[in-house]
């Protein structure tokens, strides 16, 4: 178990590296999905302060990592496969949508990214930059508030599965070619086609995290 004890952090808050460090163990399993954060545990074993410990948690439920249950305390976010599966439907819905709108201006904001995000996945062991994702930036593009916010609220949501999944490299990189075909299509102005392959990329992408998140081994299945 890591501890924030010393000084060898300089001026970062230890509320800052405890969301940092509480972040890290939920992504590699050691606090698992859907365990009870203890935090006078936790608290002990970082050698901080419950309320450096409070604080980071906070933000990591406003990440949408933890969630706090009335009376109970607060967990490491579980998912429910139903519940998975209607919140990626929904993700297909509003980003189908969104590539609709796609003007060909805007493609090369697309290309750009998409190029950049070759560049980072060039390691052997690289993992998906999140500081780059195609998903929000086609959203963004079809510059509407009300999808815009109601992609996000997706995506806070089911956003300890995809960075769980963006952590495998194998699949990091099968993604990228994914996008880099839906962007094909759409440069070659065939759009059915790239409404297709988003869809199956879509689907791909709820299947993996299903297998990662959802403990129940019968997690339900979206058509393509």
């Amino acid at each position: 178990m890591p501890n924030l004890s010393g000084d060898r952090f300089g001026r970062a808050t230890y509320a800052t590296l405890v969301e940092q460090t509480v972040r890290e163990m939920i992504l590699d399993g050691t606090l698992p999905a859907g365990g009870r954060i203890n935090e006078v545990e936790l608290a002990a074993s970082l050698e901080v302060s419950r309320g450096s410990l409070r604080e980071g948690l906070q933000r990591l439920s406003s990440e949408g990592l933890l969630q706090s249950k009335a009376h109970r305390g607060t967990f490491v976010k579980n998912y429910d496969d139903e519940d998975l599966k209607d919140l990626y439907s929904l993700r297909i819905a509003l980003e189908t949508w969104a590539l609709r709108q796609m003007s060909d201006q805007r493609l090369g904001e697309l290309q750009d990214m998409l190029e950049a995000t070759q560049v980072a996945l060039s390691g052997m062991d690289a993992t998906y930059p999140s500081d780059r994702d195609f998903h929000r930036k086609l959203v963004s593009l079809a510059q509407s508030s009300a999808v815009t916010e109601a992609h996000e609220s997706v995506l806070r949501r089911i956003q300890l599965a995809r960075l769980r999944s963006a952590r495998v490299p194998a699949r990091a990189k099968a993604a990228l070619q994914e996008h880099e075909r839906v962007l094909d299509a759409l440069v070659a102005n065939r759009t059915d086609d790239a409404l297709r392959l988003l869809e199956e990329h879509l689907i791909l992408s709820y299947r993996n995290a299903a297998s990662i998140m959802v403990v129940n081994d019968h997690a339900p299945t979206i058509d393509s």
